[in-house]
């Protein structure tokens, strides 16, 4: 039983190493409050999800992804531009200069995606 468990562990720990390879290191912190202004639009990860999962922001605006689940998620976008890999209570942001729809995704959990809509 105990190798098993060990073994487990081990499995656990790889795949979150080799799912999160290539990642860019996002701005992050252990705390909640991000000291970002009125121009920041907040995305809650929680029970494996994006919430909301699609926003709408003007240009220029930022994007707060704070991960509140217990496992490491990422947020990856499909287009590759950006990558952040967030443990519990850490956030990362963007600033979004552009406008035009950009696709994401967690690439350790991949059902979980989101939408950010640039005005």
């Amino acid at each position: 039983m105990k190798t098993i468990t060990i073994s487990i562990f081990i499995l656990c720990l790889a795949l979150m190493i080799i799912g999160a390879s290539g990642c860019q290191q996002a701005t992050v912190s252990t705390t909640t409050s991000t000291g970002a202004g009125e121009n920041a639009h907040a995305v809650e990860i929680k029970n494996f999800a994006f919430n909301p999962s699609e926003i709408t922001i003007s240009k220029g605006d930022e994007v707060i992804w704070l991960n509140k689940d217990a496992l490491v998620h990422t947020v990856s976008a499909d287009d590759n531009s950006f990558s952040y890999k967030l443990i519990t209570g850490q956030y990362a942001t963007r600033q979004f200069n552009a406008t035009g729809e950009f696709a994401y995704h967690c690439a350790i959990h991949p059902s979980m995606k989101g939408t950010v809509i640039v005005r």
